[in-house]
């Protein structure tokens, strides 16, 4: 997250992620006395295997991932992705090469099970099909 820190649009996700620190602060404070669940509530729980507890730090970052997540997740991560592989020209240049060659015709109708087959890709499905 502290990368988006540094795009143009920052100063306005620095606002953002100081409220949702602010937010889980709260969360964190009145851990104690939730009657319904939500999210906060499961990320304070201690881990029922070693009963470790999230650090504060990380629970802020996960606050605004979870705003961010329930609006423009989307154009967020596009965004982000982008901004990578711009500044990562290497992984954009194997990329665009493995996807001529996967579709050499680009107007075509994209078949899911291809897109599995792209290795820079198919990698990063897999782990988030599981």
């Amino acid at each position: 997250m502290d990368i988006v820190c540094h795009l143009p649009f920052g100063k306005s996700i620095q606002v953002l992620k100081e409220a949702c620190k602010v937010m889980m602060h709260k969360c964190i404070n009145a851990d104690n006395d939730v009657h319904i669940r939500d999210l906060a509530s499961y990320l304070l729980a201690p881990d029922p295997k070693t009963e470790k507890k999230i650090p504060i730090e990380d629970l802020e970052n996960d606050a605004i991932v979870a705003v961010q997540g329930g609006s423009d997740n989307t154009s967020t991560a596009l965004v982000v992705i982008f901004y990578f592989l711009m500044v990562h020209r290497y992984y954009f240049d194997a990329l665009r090469k493995e996807l001529n060659v996967m579709f050499p015709n680009p107007t075509a109708v994209l078949d899911p099970s291809t897109l599995m087959g792209i290795r820079k890709l198919g990698k990063n499905w897999r782990l988030m099909a599981r």
